[in-house]
């Protein structure tokens, strides 16, 4: 997958109509499952940075076939996007999964798909206190 992290920007409305995938940067690569947050070294307890990621990658399809696509989680925040169109969006948190259907007609074999997740803490997406993260260690 190809991703862009932007680190702090809390000025950045995630929830915009005004945004378009094709204006995000994604010059790093990254595989998913994963998670934007990570500290290098461990360092167990340490609450990682916060900010938005786009996730970027290609994929073939069946041409004009409708399609599903699943998500087992995403983190605070997750708005989806395939060949320029939005999809769909998902606000109830890293805990619950869910599903997009992708109308056929928009599908034409070779496809992108775009993944703008937001890990900043706010009172629109749940869990609603900000001691909803974990860390499983052993």
């Amino acid at each position: 997958w190809n991703y862009g992290y932007f680190d702090g920007l809390y000025g950045f409305d995630s929830m915009s109509a005004d945004f378009s995938p094709s204006d995000a940067a994604t010059p790093s690569k990254t595989i998913v499952p994963s998670c934007m947050d990570v500290v290098a070294g461990g360092a167990p307890g340490y609450l990682g940075p916060r900010g938005v990621a786009v996730y970027r990658i290609s994929f073939t399809s069946v041409p004009r076939v409708p399609h599903r696509l699943q998500f087992q989680s995403c983190s605070f925040y997750c708005r989806v996007w395939v060949n320029g169109k939005e999809m769909g969006d998902h606000r109830a948190g890293g805990y619950v999964a869910f599903h997009l259907d992708v109308p056929g007609d928009i599908l034409t074999g070779e496809d992108e798909l775009v993944v703008l997740a937001d890990n900043r803490f706010n009172h629109t997406t749940a869990p609603l206190h900000t001691g909803g993260d974990f860390w499983h260690y052993g």
